[in-house]
């Protein structure tokens, strides 16, 4: 008797745990889908010069001696009231400030970290959208930018968010430390400017597809499988009708025309590597990429921003935030496997439903 109660409570305990994490794991993925919608979110800018500065503060207070640390301190104190005075001067003679005089100089940093759908670029519609309605045209855009490609047309989309940047007349530059390649590759092209780290991979302009196709396999089990469209070629190649050449040819000739449409893209951005042996679907390291102009400049972003900090720019880092709700939270302390078994369990029963 005694054991058949704990086995009793231990099914109950089993059940609740498992009503939990199913409305836990619903919850999270309809967070999920919430996040991909860019709903309740909102653009976070932070200066890095801040950052900077407290982190050179931090080497000279471990480094210097107290006598140099006075020293530096009063000079510092020298220029700050030196640049106040400047400042004051400049209210008093207007806004235009001395004649040939330049507007101070801005660099605003955006990230993008990309995946196969390039979901990131909601995120980056939301900022290229505040950079326009903020910036001028003496402002400076820094995108860093680390994909391998994807869905030909949603980064045919983020490419988009960065043409806007180049027709506000921002001074646009991607920096590459890892990989831009296909999709990526296609974003990094609209710069004005592209850098990259020595042994970051570039290129890989070209068009990639392929799927199985299981019909001999469904004839083995004497099972049919019907198809039905209205068009010659509103489907062609599928994965268990029976694949015609006549499909089979047209669907490489949409595959041709793809990468026409690529390889017309980068030719407007970079003419200077339009040629066909760069559009071949091949990758090139950085230093590679440099001798054939597919990057300008060998340089990883961390060395880029010092020296924009180095030379006065102001420099800020823009982020687009979504706000998390508790059960965000909780979700985020579950284990990283039951959290993906979660998701893919809400996945699956959101696709039955399309």
């Amino acid at each position: 008797m005694f054991i058949e109660l704990l086995l009793f409570i231990a099914k109950s305990l089993s059940l609740i745990l498992l009503i939990v994490l199913g409305v836990i794991g619903l919850a999270w993925g309809l967070s999920k889908i919430r996040k991909e919608r860019e709903e309740d979110g909102q653009v976070v800018i932070s200066r890095i010069n801040e950052v900077f500065d407290e982190l050179t503060d931090l080497v000279q207070h471990e480094v210097l001696d107290k006598a140099e640390l006075k020293a530096l301190k009063k000079k510092k104190a020298a220029e700050e009231k030196e640049k106040e005075a400047k400042e004051e001067t400049e209210d008093g003679e207007g806004t235009e400030g001395t004649e040939g005089e330049a507007s101070p100089k801005r660099l605003f940093v955006l990230k993008f970290d990309g995946d196969m759908e390039a979901s990131a670029a909601e995120e980056l519609r939301e900022l290229v959208t505040t950079l326009l309605l903020a910036c001028a045209t003496t402002d400076e855009v820094l995108v860093v930018l680390d994909s391998g490609g994807g869905y030909f047309t949603h980064y045919g989309f983020a490419a988009a968010q960065l043409e806007r940047l180049r027709r506000a007349g921002l001074n646009l530059t991607v920096a590459v430390d890892y990989v831009a390649a296909s999709g990526g590759y296609m974003m990094a092209c609209v710069a004005d400017r592209i850098i990259a780290s020595p042994f970051a991979v570039l290129g890989s302009i070209g068009v990639y597809s392929q799927l199985p196709n299981f019909n001999r396999l469904l004839k083995k089990m004497d099972i049919d499988y019907e198809e039905h469209a209205s068009g010659a070629y509103k489907r062609t190649l599928t994965m268990f009708g029976e694949n015609t050449p006549e499909k089979r040819d047209r669907f490489l000739e949409e595959i041709e025309m793809t990468h026409h449409i690529f390889t017309n893209f980068v030719a407007k951005y970079r003419p200077q590597i339009a040629h066909m042996h760069l559009t071949t679907g091949e990758t090139w390291y950085g230093e590679e990429a440099l001798d054939l102009g597919l990057v300008d400049q060998l340089s990883t972003s961390d060395d880029y921003l010092v020296d924009k900090h180095k030379t006065g720019y102001e420099i800020f880092n823009l982020e687009y935030e979504i706000k998390k709700s508790f059960l965000d939270k909780v979700a985020e302390r579950l284990p990283i496997a039951i959290r993906k078994a979660l998701v893919a369990t809400v996945q699956e029963s959101g696709s039955g439903r399309q």
